[in-house]
């Protein structure tokens, strides 16, 4: 069985940089903002990187497997991100009960 290969682009390397640059950007705007702007933030970010994945694939310049593993790896990272944010957290001290207001 024989398949075609991706048309090979001049810089394979650019759809990475792109979702780099556009990740890195997203993280910036939402630093400081209020909740919903920042959800709103990231949602367009993530809304960005999928279309820029399905573009790859639809024009022959990635294997559908390849970007489905890259989503995979990206998806592995931001994980290990939430849970390390989530360990940063200061707890309360035990026995500790909230202040009602």
């Amino acid at each position: 069985m024989s398949h075609r290969r991706p048309v090979q682009a001049a810089n394979g390397v650019l759809s990475s940089r792109f979702l780099l640059i556009s990740l890195a950007v997203a993280l910036v705007l939402s630093m400081g903002r209020p909740g919903k702007l920042k959800v709103a933030v990231w949602i367009g970010a993530g809304l960005i990187a999928t279309l820029v994945a399905f573009s790859r694939v639809y024009l022959g310049v990635h294997w559908w497997t390849d970007v489905v593993a890259g989503a995979a790896l990206w998806g592995a990272w931001l994980c290990l991100l939430v849970i390390v944010g989530l360990l940063r957290q200061p707890r309360p001290a035990e026995g500790a009960r909230p202040v009602s207001t």
